[in-house]
């Protein structure tokens, strides 16, 4: 079954700790999945949590306030609103395109 990872940006050398209880879209968990130097800033959804490509405002404002508290802490590249991974695997596919 896919997870269903909501994928907000690609950051480097980012302390995991920094987002410790941070809730993200539709009020879910952040997490982060390493790949090396590079990681994916991310949140498991429900299937129907997964958002539109068209944000409202609640979700335009919770994907920048993800962004905002990564960027506190370092460099972050956000991906487009609406990437959502289906499985870890998929994300880390991502990270190494973006190395």
């Amino acid at each position: 079954m896919p997870e269903n990872l909501f994928v907000y940006g690609i950051s480097t050398d980012l302390d995991s700790g920094v987002l410790a209880g941070f809730k993200g879209l539709r009020g879910c968990p952040v997490d982060v999945v390493h790949a090396g130097r590079l990681c994916a800033v991310v949140s498991a959804l429900r299937p129907d949590d997964v958002p539109s490509q068209r944000p409202s405002q609640d979700d335009a404002l919770a994907w920048n306030a993800v962004l905002e508290a990564v960027h506190r802490s370092a460099p972050v590249l956000p991906a487009s609103f609406g990437l959502v991974a289906s499985s870890t695997g998929e994300v880390l596919a991502l990270i190494e395109r973006s190395a």
